[in-house]
């Protein structure tokens, strides 16, 4: 990824909209449903580069602990402007987190995987949303399940155990 300054830019120019294409839903507050595509964009973007560093062996210290908050925050904010779709997938990615961070499964490549297609959902519904006022089908579905069964798997049952 690159320095952290230019998130919101390199969001903009990978979503194809900026803040004058905003649409939102009648029913939510636009300044505060923007502050939550913000700093969800902003928080996404750490998951991914926390993520993409474990993959390169270098993972920080307080990976796990950013990674949660990041999503917990994302959950909590797309419940309450009422996104459900955007809610389920993060607090299933959220779930995830918990139980590594807890010792009860360990991290590796499948599950560093499904946490990197959780950030391009979330990424591509949370544009939508921003563009059209609603959330975007997309698989967000098909990877909350899988999320969902990868919880239910006991842990060494992986497909890979290197991250």
């Amino acid at each position: 990824m690159g320095e952290t300054g230019d998130t919101g830019e390199r969001d903009e120019q990978r979503s194809g909209t900026t803040m004058s294409d905003t649409t939102v839903h009648s029913d939510r507050d636009p300044e505060a449903f923007e502050i939550f595509v913000e700093e969800s964009f902003e928080g996404l973007a750490r998951v991914e580069s926390l993520l993409l560093s474990a993959e390169a062996g270098e993972p920080p210290r307080d990976m796990l602990t950013v990674m949660f908050r990041d999503l917990h925050t994302i959950k909590g904010t797309a419940s309450f402007l009422d996104l459900p779709r955007i809610t389920s997938l993060a607090h299933a990615a959220e779930d995830l987190m918990a139980r590594m961070r807890d010792g009860v499964l360990a991290p590796d490549r499948e599950i560093s995987g499904m946490l990197l297609r959780v950030v391009d959902v979330l990424r591509t519904m949370i544009t939508e949303a921003r563009a059209t006022g609603e959330e975007a089908h997309g698989d967000a579905e098909g990877l909350t399940a899988k999320l969902r069964e990868r919880l239910e798997r006991p842990a060494g049952r992986g497909r890979s155990n290197a991250p």
